[in-house]
């Protein structure tokens, strides 16, 4: 290690830092400036990284989870000449790719980070989908102190410790300060080296400025087995004394004549080059087959639609060796236990920390692997901000949500998922499915194992008749009609298990002599606009809308959103309202208003 050229870099990559803060108005300078010597000696000694090839598998993985200190990152990518000294100027700027936090708009950033406590986890599912490489390669992760009092960070450490991760060191950059005050552990270092060995971690605590202590540290993380922690004892706003371990400077720069004194206080500026070491061998990320073979197996009537998702993660799994399944000990409900059971090697018990499943998943899909995620709808929720950036990330992963709505029945409210398709659908670019028979289940589940997007299919715990054959078509934005005649007076429009609940209305007022229709919109999002446009214009504008969900964000509003602007509507929804209790599915429909006899009532209402 050369000691002289790094404490050289060290004061250059402060020099940036701070200029480029400055420049920018706005920027975490001093949580920038902590983790100087902790990113020079790791790009420089123990990274090995291509940055013209940043798709080859072999490359080691670095996240920097305390996304705030984006601009230290930067300024290292410049002493490395991966971006050109120049582009700092554009720090914070519109259509810059060096954001306030880190994007995927850099080729060398594998996902979007800024929201604390997420980084270890999908730095755990980077590490896992590496372990079966030679050489294999690291994962480095580094966090705040702050972020330490995240919940996500010990499941995540609690899941790492259990599937023996190897492969992967977390560095936490501990400078005592958080954003108002001081963090969580403050000066207590040897406190949270504790609960790391606790976890199943193996710890260091070494001074982070010193740039030897690092070198020894990181030597001894990557030549023994892990999972490791190196806690690194910094000072937040290295380099100006002026916010050297001082509160308020959190988000604080440099104005004009500060920015001076510091520049002249560090010295004149130095023509640094950091060399970053390649990795031995270049093999590029290869992606799913292109095609797979969909051959619907035949099911029994009725079955859930749980159970065909099964069944077609089944099929998935054994024809795509990178496809992963991860659950969140709920495989024996959502049904994912045969891919476990067939294929454990593809498999990853999660155990309960839907955080943690979502935050590996988005690892795993980082280095090549398809990913099926799944768990109860109603336990996505607390996962929806690692949803959320996994979205940022424009990364693909399918998600299943089973045991939807109040159709589960006895379990009572805190099992039901009624949120989960508007919090799906504000997702950028993701794809929402809702199937109701077993066919389109199975067949919608090969339909998103198509995407290069994150998708959602919500799967029901009810059995429901088959509606559909094996050779039934599901194609994405599309929609299915039931009954359509010339002498139809309204359109409904329903998904999933109220599906059938609207067909059993239309043979009951057919009866009557009032012709309906009944659109199956199992694409949510995209929404079949047209086909649905056209319907309420052929039945004089009156449409209703039944859906197993809260009013807003779901089904409701996706249609009112698509035939917005069609002329004279007379639109009804019914939907979930209120807290529901425990009984069973048929009478959670009906004390919902979501049945047979609700759907007749609204459209006697109508007509």
């Amino acid at each position: 290690m050369d000691a002289t050229l790094f404490s050289q870099a060290a004061i250059e990559m402060r020099r940036r830092i701070i200029t480029m803060t400055s420049k920018a108005g706005s920027g975490h300078m001093t949580s920038s400036l902590s983790c100087v010597e902790l990113l020079i000696v790791l790009f420089s000694q123990f990274i090995h990284y291509d940055p013209i090839f940043p798709n080859n598998i072999f490359n080691d993985r670095f996240i920097l989870s305390k996304g705030h200190a984006a601009p230290a990152l930067y300024a290292l990518y410049s002493l490395a000449g991966w971006i050109h000294e120049d582009e700092l100027e554009s720090l914070r700027e519109r259509g810059s790719r060096l954001e306030g936090h880190p994007t995927r708009r850099l080729p060398f950033i594998d996902v979007a980070t800024g929201s604390l406590g997420q980084g270890l986890a999908v730095g755990i599912g980077e590490a896992i989908g590496l372990q079966r490489l030679d050489p294999q390669p690291h994962v480095f992760v580094m966090l705040g102190d702050g972020e330490m009092a995240e919940g996500s960070v010990w499941e995540a450490m609690a899941v790492g410790a259990k599937h023996d991760v190897s492969n992967i060191v977390a560095i936490v950059d501990c400078n005592r300060l958080g954003q108002s005050g001081e963090s969580i552990i403050g000066s207590e270092i040897e406190t949270l080296a504790k609960r790391t060995e606790s976890f199943g971690w193996k710890t260091k605590v070494i001074d982070g400025h010193d740039l030897i202590a690092i070198d020894e540290a990181l030597k001894g993380a990557t030549s023994s087995p892990g999972p490791h922690m190196i806690l690194a004892k910094t000072i937040k706003g290295k380099g100006y004394p002026l916010s050297e371990d001082k509160e308020g400077w959190h988000a604080k720069v440099l104005n004009t004549e500060e920015l001076a004194k510091a520049l002249e206080h560090l010295g004149a500026a130095q023509n640094i080059h950091l060399q970053v070491q390649k990795p031995q061998r270049h093999v590029p990320i290869s992606r799913k087959p292109s095609s797979l073979r969909v051959y619907s197996p035949a099911f029994q009537n009725p079955t859930a639609t749980k159970m065909a998702f099964g069944k077609a993660v089944e099929s998935i799994v054994s024809q795509d060796r990178d496809c992963m399944v991860i659950d969140g000990d709920v495989k024996n409900s959502t049904m994912t236990q045969g891919a476990f059971v067939s294929y454990p090697a593809q498999a990853i018990e999660s155990y309960i920390v839907e955080q943690t499943m979502m935050g590996m998943a988005t690892g795993l899909d980082v280095v090549g692997k398809t990913v099926i995620v799944s768990t109860f709808a109603a336990f996505l929720t607390r996962a929806f901000d690692q949803l959320r950036m996994a979205a940022l990330s424009s990364r693909r992963i399918i998600v299943n949500g089973s045991y939807a709505g109040v159709s589960i029945g006895k379990d009572g409210a805190s099992q039901m998922g009624l949120e989960d398709i508007a919090m799906m659908r504000t997702l950028p670019e993701s794809v929402v499915v809702y199937p109701s028979d077993a066919y389109s289940a199975y067949a919608l589940l090969h339909e998103l194992y198509s995407l290069d997007t994150l998708s959602y299919i919500r799967t029901t715990r009810e059995p429901t008749p088959l509606l559909y054959g094996p050779l039934a078509k599901f194609p994405l934005g599309g929609s299915h009609i039931h009954g359509a005649s010339d002498a139809d007076q309204v359109t409904i429009i329903a998904a999933g298990i109220t599906l059938f609940e609207a067909l059993k209305a239309q043979q009951e007022l057919s009866s009557q002599g009032v012709a309906i229709r009944v659109i199956d919109a199992y694409s949510i999002k995209p929404l079949d606009c047209e086909t649905i446009s056209l319907s309420v214009h052929q039945t004089h504008g009156r449409v209703i809308v039944v859906e197993d969900h809260r009013q807003q964000g779901g089904l409701g509003e996706a249609v009112l959103s698509g035939i917005a602007g069609d002329g004279q509507v007379f639109f009804k929804h019914l939907c979930v309202h209120g807290i529901p209790g425990s009984a069973a599915p048929q009478e959670e429909l009906q004390e919902h208003h979501i049945d047979v006899e609700a759907i007749v009532r609204a459209v006697r209402g109508m007509v």
